[in-house]
């Protein structure tokens, strides 16, 4: 009986030994899984790292040949601003950014906010995020090779956008723009970074095959700027087509112009002396270029001004009245893209304003550059294009954009007498150090146009080669100074660099 009292009371000690000791663990355990839990929870986390990034599905933008200039839409989970996510693409002004919302997990999370992207965002959207998820020790070595973990996989719905861009030309003339700054570091001292802009197209029909844009988040190409003399362009057409010079007509330039009782120069402030037509567009002499508005001007019964010829003419190209500031009608355009004339012109001073760009009138490097297209392509005027068509991801054409007929501007004669005006300019006028013989030559207009904060702007808008036109080009830079020592030598080396790029489709 003692043995089996004993037993009992050996048995009723363990179990309540055992009772204890489940009530302590279970007591600690509750204490480090509810009380301490984040203190727990941050020491092993730190011996844990997970990586993560999120991929958006996301269509692609094209060359006209199919060369992908976007693709990668990887954003690291600990991004927390609103970031362009592709950086260093080409034709960035025009591709635009990508901005990404913070904890957005939403197929709005990624959303174009300027340029293709924007115009396309719905297009280009291919859906819900990828989350690609991989394991890491506290030493920031990844635990296996194979342990990736992905979440939401799904097909790409996003469609691709190709434009008329060629990749290679596109390139090319952004390292022409990049070795500009490089050996014009002046410039950029005094400019911080200089605005510059390089748009070339197709003459035969209207295409854009590059737009290059350098300075901030604007694309120069498309904004409007004081043109200066490149605007003679369009006086000397005007005045060919009313007969109201020949260019070998003979004028004299001394230097000084007259106009209101206001002292006006023309940029060679000595004068020209005798000077032809012809000659007097090549050296871009001022004085012969207001005889020569001026009688192109039209009149009322009672004597006073009521227009003048060159504006009817620069409204064909798209210009507009001040007033109206007219968007451009290229699909990129914004606010800042009109091309401006006056509302009227009423006195000789409006008049030799007209003759030499300035004033109220502006024009972006895409309305240059389609002037110069139109001299180079007969006289046929194309408008401006970049989009080509829409496919879905296996390249299955859903929707092609249409391009607008041509339509004749300059008839044969004067549009051959305004190929050689410009082609004079290479040759013995404000471009003659560069011709780019060798290549084929070069034909086009300087400008130095005031309106700069600092200095003038830089113009040269063209076309090449001479003997056989495929391209026009415009140069464009922002407070560069002189048009023939700035604008021009840019503009030979980018059209040196397309020219040796060889045959394009």
């Amino acid at each position: 009986m003692l043995m089996k009292n004993y037993f009992n009371n050996r048995v009723k000690f363990l179990g309540l030994m055992l009772s204890i000791f489940m009530f302590v663990l279970i007591g600690r355990l509750y204490n480090l899984s509810i009380m301490h839990s984040a203190d727990y929870t941050s020491r092993v986390e730190r011996q844990l790292q997970r990586e993560m990034e999120i991929y958006y599905p996301r269509g692609k933008i094209l060359d006209r040949n199919s060369i992908p200039f976007t693709g990668k839409n990887f954003i690291r989970e600990d991004l927390t601003l609103p970031s362009n996510i592709e950086k260093d693409i080409l034709a960035s002004h025009v591709i635009g950014q990508l901005q990404y919302q913070y904890k957005n997990n939403t197929v709005n999370g990624l959303k174009g906010v300027s340029g293709i992207q924007k115009l396309f965002d719905q297009e280009l959207n291919g859906g819900l995020p990828i989350k690609i998820t991989q394991y890491k020790d506290g030493w920031g070595q990844k635990i296996s090779e194979d342990n990736y973990y992905v979440y939401g996989d799904h097909v790409n719905q996003g469609k691709n956008v190709r434009l008329t861009l060629d990749y290679h030309i596109q390139k090319n003339i952004e390292e022409a723009m990049e070795s500009f700054l490089k050996d014009n570091h002046s410039i950029e001292q005094n400019n911080k970074l200089p605005g510059i802009a390089i748009t070339v197209m197709d003459i035969e029909n209207g295409e854009v095959l590059g737009m290059a844009s350098m300075g901030d988040q604007n694309n120069k190409s498309l904004h409007s700027f004081p043109v200066g003399s490149v605007l003679k362009t369009l006086v000397a057409a005007k005045a060919l087509e009313e007969g109201v010079v020949d260019l070998e007509e003979e004028f004299i330039c001394n230097g000084t112009i007259m106009i209101e009782g206001i002292e006006k120069h023309c940029h060679k402030t000595e004068g020209h002396g005798n000077i032809t037509f012809k000659e007097a567009f090549a050296q871009s002499c001022n004085s012969v270029f207001f005889e020569v508005a001026h009688r192109l001007t039209e009149y009322n019964p009672n004597g006073t001004i009521k227009g003048n010829k060159i504006i009817d003419l620069a409204k064909e190209f798209g210009f507009s009245p001040y007033s109206e500031k007219k968007k451009d009608s290229f699909v990129l355009a914004d606010k800042y893209s009109c091309n401006t004339l006056p509302d009227s012109i009423t006195g000789q001073m409006d008049i030799f304003n007209l003759a030499l760009g300035q004033g109220v009138i502006e024009a972006n490097p895409l309305m240059t550059t389609k002037i110069m297209a139109t001299i180079a392509n007969e006289g046929i005027f194309n408008e401006p294009t970049m989009l080509m068509d829409v496919s879905d991801s296996e390249g299955e054409v859903i929707k092609s954009f249409e391009k607008a007929e041509g339509k004749k501007i300059f008839e044969e004669d004067i549009n051959r007498q305004l190929q050689t005006l410009l082609e004079e300019v290479s040759i013995s006028g404000t471009a003659k150090n560069y011709n780019l013989v060798e290549l084929g030559g070069i034909a086009g207009k300087t400008g130095t146009a005031q309106g700069g904060q600092i200095q003038p702007h830089s113009w040269f808008a063209g076309y090449f080669p001479v003997g056989k036109p495929k391209y026009a080009m415009t140069v464009f830079i922002e407070n560069g100074g002189s048009g023939s020592q700035v604008a021009v030598p840019l503009f030979q080396e980018a059209a040196e660099k397309i020219l040796k790029l060889g045959q394009r489709n």
